[in-house]
This record gives C-alpha cells, sequence and structure tokens, in this order.
C-alpha cells in the first residue's frame, strides 16, 4: 500500500474498525511481520478489549482512501485500564492454560505464550507508575511506514491527552 499521493484521514474507530485493527496487529506483531506458525487470535482480543470501552479510552484509526493504514489506541484512565488488563490477563492465562494441558497449543504459540508470561512479569513491577499517565499505542502498516501515517496518528494522540 503506498500512501504518498491519497490524502490521510484520521477518526475515530467505529464497532468494525476493530477487525481492521486486529489484522493489522497480528500481521506486525514481530517487527512488522506476522509470528509464524502462532496462533494470536485470543491474544490480540485481550489487547484490544480495553479500548473497546469508550469511557475509559480512545481509538482512531488512520485512512488512504478506503484502507486502514495505522491506528492509535489511546488510554484516558490508566488506573481503569490497567485493571482491565488485569482483569484480561488473567482470563487469557486461564484459557491459554486449559489449552495448553489439554495438548490444543502448537510448539511456536507455547513459546509466544510462555515469552508473554515473562513478559507480564515485568511488566508487572511497573504497574505503580502505569496508573499514573495516560499512554498510547501506535501502530501501521509495513505499507505505510513514511512517516505520514504515524504523524497524523502521534498527532491525534497529542490532542486526546
Amino acid at each position: 500500500m503506498t500512501t504518498s499521493a491519497q490524502p490521510l484521514v484520521v477518526d475515530h474507530c467505529t464497532s468494525g474498525d476493530f477487525d481492521e485493527i486486529a489484522r493489522i496487529m497480528t500481521d506486525t506483531m514481530l517487527l512488522g511481520q506476522p509470528v509464524p506458525g502462532v496462533d494470536i487470535d485470543e491474544y490480540v482480543t485481550a489487547c484490544l478489549s480495553c479500548y473497546r470501552m469508550t469511557a475509559h479510552s480512545d481509538a482512531v484509526v488512520c485512512r488512504t482512501g478506503d484502507n486502514v493504514a495505522g491506528y492509535a489506541l489511546i488510554s484516558l484512565d490508566p488506573r481503569a485500564a490497567e485493571g482491565h488488563a488485569r482483569r484480561q490477563a488473567m482470563r487469557l492465562a486461564a484459557a491459554i492454560a486449559m489449552q495448553w494441558v489439554t495438548g490444543r497449543l502448537s510448539a511456536p504459540t507455547r513459546r509466544f505464550y510462555k515469552l508473554r508470561t515473562i513478559d507480564t512479569v515485568a511488566l508487572m513491577r511497573g504497574t505503580r507508575d502505569r496508573g499514573r499517565v495516560p499512554h498510547a499505542h501506535v501502530n501501521v502498516v509495513s505499507g505505510a511506514r513514511s512517516g505520514r501515517v504515524a504523524h497524523a496518528l502521534l498527532q491525534e494522540v497529542d490532542r486526546s491527552v
């Protein structure tokens, strides 16, 4: 996807945009590429669930023509987001543990979740600080990384906080 000649439009997400955001997140999870051989649908759903709650967050997409070229997920209420993230992490951990013990996870998927568990433990150490400041997650599709899309999204993040 090239965006150099197309105008950029940043809009608040509609419920239908979250499917596209999930696809972009999945397609760019590992340094701008999909994680090979790993089913991360449940992980992506858990990650996005907080941003679907419009009272605590905001989500915007940057469109080039009919395509979503990037998104920004903005947490405006960090304490609520942190609580929601913890609940989602516990639900996800229980679901993945059940799949793990029943042999329904591939070796690459088990490795992915093992590494996410290590990440979670490290993140838990910084919980006190995360509960005080808003945050944003910005992601851009591989073919639109010229800077225009990211810049448009970052401007929207600045306007939101």
